[in-house]
């Protein structure tokens, strides 16, 4: 019986074993990942540095320093002073200064290659140029802080975004104003889904705690500028968000064309026109960028920007700007006409004394002559209502001409070709002063 039970529990004892021995090979497995993690992070050196090849470590060390001493390698010893001590500070400490300094320009190289609009933006609304009525108003509601819904309508550059902005940066200060402020502009965003999720988003939101120092009034300012050209949908929806949040939220509206704005939306905000700038502000304006920016200007350049920009103070700004780069700072009016893609004066009055001496085809010729030049057809009837308004001729013969002179530019903006528009153009105004000349 012994034999036959000893016969029988010996497999048992092997499996037995068997698994204890699968056991023991586990713990010690366990026990030697736990000791090689042990030494990595009690190792002073826990990663050995890979070998560098001797290429890879020259271009290294040359992108360091084209990047001017912005490395953050912790070099051990210290650096050595103009006298041959050492000032207790290591190159990392020097290399993280160096950082910090170059950060420190980054704005101020920004912002001396920006554009002159943005640099030479009004940052208060007393600034704002040639508006004077509007400022006051506005000026007197600043001191309250209480605002109500605003509808800015004018020419474009006449500085209705600037006005909208330097309100907003006197109540909130640069801090509270990114969580205040929202500008859309509504030319690229003018569907009714925009007014239903970006606008309602926002306007619904509360306000929170004001910022030291500024008003911050218990409410945010949504700016939407070319509201005129919203939809009549997402007028009709904004409106019915103007009576909703009008306790956390003022809108800013900005259009060129108050009239494309439904009544019920221009009924609830106070209006303001903003006109075009006269010569003399827009000179006075231009001086001041010209001296900070030290150009050499000549006296009839002010009035070159000024006759070419129609009041535009943001195209004037940017007349200038072209006519510095292109010109290395010394500008005259006739780097302003160039720059402005200005017709010359005497090739439209050549087009006009051929009209009216009845040559058909050189005044054709003539015409696709600028044409192949680079000028547009839109260009020359601008350029030539202009010549025949101030013509001496009578004002039957200006009433015709300037009745075709509609239906090109009529035809033009459908599509139509330029040169065989302004052949009928030509041809009519060749009719109407040899009337002129006949009755005489």
């Amino acid at each position: 019986m012994r034999d036959g039970d000893g016969a029988t529990d010996r497999p048992r004892r092997a499996r037995r074993r068997a698994v204890e021995n699968t056991k023991h090979v586990h713990i010690r497995r366990i026990q030697c990942v736990l000791n090689a993690i042990s030494i990595v992070y009690h190792s002073p050196n826990p990663t050995p540095e890979r070998p560098r090849r001797g290429r890879d470590f020259k271009f290294r060390d040359a992108a360091r320093e084209m990047r001017g001493g912005r490395s953050r390698v912790r070099a051990r010893h210290t650096t050595p002073t103009t006298d041959g001590r050492t000032d207790g500070r290591t190159d990392a400490m020097v290399a993280d200064t160096t950082m910090v300094d170059a950060e420190a320009t980054r704005p101020q190289r920004a912002e001396a290659h920006a554009p002159w609009v943005e640099k030479y933006r009004p940052r208060v609304v007393k600034d704002v140029a040639s508006q004077e009525q509007v400022v006051g108003v506005l000026e007197n509601a600043l001191k309250t802080g209480n605002m109500p819904h605003c509808l800015f309508y004018g020419p474009p550059g006449t500085g209705k975004t600037t006005t909208a902005l330097a309100i907003a940066k006197e109540l909130y200060g640069p801090e509270l104003y990114k969580q205040r402020v929202k500008e859309l502009n509504a030319s690229d965003e003018r569907g009714i889904s925009v007014v239903r999720n970006k606008i309602k988003t926002f306007a619904s939101q509360a306000v929170g705690a004001p910022a030291p120092g500024y008003p911050s009034p218990p409410y945010k300012i949504l700016i939407l500028d070319e509201a005129d050209a919203m939809t009549g949908d997402a007028q009709s929806a904004l409106r019915r968000m103007m009576e909703t949040y009008s306790k956390v939220t003022r809108f800013f509206l900005l259009c060129n064309y108050v009239t494309k704005i439904i009544d019920p939306i221009a009924s609830r905000c106070a209006k303001f026109r903003f006109s075009p700038l006269a010569q003399e502000t827009m000179g006075a304006r231009l001086k001041f960028i010209g001296e900070q920016e030290g150009l050499e200007m000549s006296d009839d350049v002010f009035a070159m920007c000024s006759k070419h920009s129609g009041g535009d103070m943001r195209k004037a700004i940017t007349l200038l700007q072209s006519a510095a780069r292109l010109f290395a700072g010394k500008i005259s009016g006739a780097s302003i006409v160039e720059v402005a893609g200005h017709i010359p004066d005497e090739k439209i009055k050549k087009m006009y004394d051929l009209c009216r001496e009845g040559k058909f085809e050189e005044a054709q010729a003539h015409m696709e002559d600028i044409l192949r030049d680079g000028f547009s057809g839109l260009k020359i009837l601008d350029q030539y209502s202009d010549y025949v308004l101030e013509a001496d001729c009578s004002d039957e013969v200006k009433a015709e001409i300037f009745i075709k002179l509609g239906e090109v530019d009529r035809f033009l903006a459908q599509g139509a070709d330029e040169g065989m528009q302004l052949a009928t153009l030509v041809s009519t105004s060749i009719k109407a002063l040899a009337k002129m000349a006949s009755a005489a």
